[in-house]
């Protein structure tokens, strides 16, 4: 079996680029997109393991309206997202899994904690 596949969406090139080498280095492949059409856009042609998303980008597609459209999509609704925003708990975002019947949604505060992220990654996959 081949590595797994990440998807990061987020509109912080340095975010990206940081993230994206710290997956590759712990063995994921990734992808990346700097705004919110474009990661579903590649999620919906490249079926990726799991979605890390910034939930608060300022682009056409907000982080919640992506996470919003993969988990309405057929193909893309099992597919788990983690979504990070240093504003989570201003926003009342909880930080536990959602168990709501359509959800595998995660919120993390950032990635401060590194490893503790990569095993909520290693956990989904």
């Amino acid at each position: 079996m081949g590595s797994k596949k990440i998807l990061v969406i987020d509109d912080n090139p340095d975010f990206l680029f940081t993230t994206e080498t710290f997956l590759k280095r712990n063995g994921f492949t990734t992808l990346t997109a700097q705004d919110g059409k474009k990661g579903v856009e590649l999620a919906q042609r490249e079926h990726p393991d799991l979605v890390l998303l910034d939930v608060m980008m300022e682009t056409l597609y907000s982080g919640f309206e992506v996470c919003k459209r993969i988990k309405t999509d057929p193909d893309l609704k099992n597919t788990p997202v983690i979504g990070i925003s240093g504003m989570a708990e201003e926003l009342g975002v909880r930080y536990e899994k959602d168990r709501d019947q359509n959800s595998s949604c995660h919120c993390v505060s950032s990635l401060a904690h590194s490893l503790e992220l990569l095993k909520q990654y290693r956990g989904l996959l």
